[in-house]
């Protein structure tokens, strides 16, 4: 492997592509002369003017072209005036020719020139894992909760629905789901996912069917998370809610759920931590998140160990942040219950399983009461 781009000056690059060694020359004589104009005029070559004198050089080699030693490159560089990059693409003959937002030379050009055009956004950051991971978590959390209380509804029309979806769910790989949702539905012409604008933010199509996916997949196990945290509850206590009037809505809403919230806490935390992770399989549907970034950095840089370990660091950073925050919560739903003194386990307890010592009392928000 060689390199194939090449600082020009301060503000603008060449990449190459064609015969190499003539390529490489080339790019060493264009940064020779933009360093030599910059020394006499005190000032930088426009970017147009960089263009054109790229294009001469070009143009000059047409004789070896003309033999099979072609050199066609391609120029970016910052523009003062727009205050925005601008990329210009060449032929053999010197020909010039302005592109717009992304391009790509060389035998390999049609490929990357593909999949950049899926993956390229003006607004792609490392931030979209969580906020994916979040988003959909709250949509699992939400069907979660309605399947739970559907299959346990007396209705049997609810009980079927709720069982369906949570056998297709958890019995299919997230990745069939995902491809399935993004391309299928699109193939089928049943959805096409155009690109939406909410409160101002441009979502993609394949980040509103990556969130879709994850959401409901995770509605699923978090179904059976919330239906064994509500049977873990004391049925006498629903039983002293309509002895009280209430409804079987409310007695649910003001007594049952609240305290099934401490026993469904620690599995859904550990849901949430296995959905920051999860969101790099949303690479198969070209979503710029975490993982992509690094994934393509490393690509531009040939430094696969330092950006993979990277990323390894960052997932690792995000799933320890939420799991302070998971420990935090769970102390503050065990207040007031039995061991609550001694519940929930530290950070160092949480991060390297460290079992309650002689004499300490097992945390009741375990998962057993």
């Amino acid at each position: 492997d060689i390199e194939k781009v090449f600082p020009a000056d301060e503000s603008s690059c060449v990449g190459i592509a064609g015969t190499a060694g003539l390529a490489v020359e080339m790019v060493k004589l264009f940064q020779v002369e933009l360093e030599h104009y910059e020394k006499i005029e005190g000032a930088q070559l426009s970017v147009d003017g960089k263009a054109n004198r790229l294009a001469t050089l070009i143009r000059g080699n047409l004789a070896m072209a003309m033999q099979g030693l072609a050199v066609v490159p391609m120029f970016a560089g910052y523009d003062p005036e727009t205050e925005g990059g601008r990329i210009f693409s060449y032929d053999v003959t010197g020909g010039r020719y302005e592109e717009h937002r992304h391009h790509s030379v060389g035998s390999g050009s049609m490929f990357a020139r593909g999949a950049i055009k899926k993956l390229w956004r003006e607004d792609i950051t490392p931030a979209e894992a969580v906020s994916i991971a979040i988003t959909s978590q709250l949509i699992g959390v939400t069907l979660g909760t309605f399947a739970a209380l559907a299959k346990m509804a007396k209705f049997r029309p609810f009980r079927i629905i709720a069982n369906v979806y949570i056998w297709l769910f958890r019995g299919t790989p997230l990745v069939v789901q995902i491809v399935l949702f993004y391309f299928g539905l699109s193939v089928a012409h049943i959805y096409g996912w155009p690109t939406i604008n909410f409160l101002g933010i441009k979502i993609d199509g394949a980040v509103q069917a990556g969130v879709f996916a994850l959401g409901v997949n995770e509605g699923a196990y978090f179904a059976e998370i919330v239906r064994a945290g509500i049977l873990a509850i004391d049925p006498g206590q629903m039983e002293a809610a309509k002895s009280l009037g209430m409804t079987y809505g409310q007695g649910m809403r003001r007594i049952v759920l609240p305290q099934a919230a401490r026993v469904i806490v620690p599995p859904l935390g550990n849901e949430f931590n296995n959905m920051l992770k999860t969101t790099s399989l949303l690479v198969l549907i070209s979503v710029p998140e975490l993982y992509t970034v690094f994934n393509r950095k490393q690509g531009n840089y040939f430094a696969p160990f330092e950006f993979y370990l990277a990323a390894a660091v960052w997932f690792l950073l995000l799933t320890t942040i939420w799991s302070v925050i998971q420990a935090w919560i769970e102390r503050r739903l065990a207040k007031g219950t039995a061991g609550s003194a001694n519940a929930g386990p530290g950070l160092m307890d949480r991060l390297f399983g460290r079992s309650p010592t002689l004499g300490e009392e097992a945390p009741v928000i375990s998962g057993g009461r």
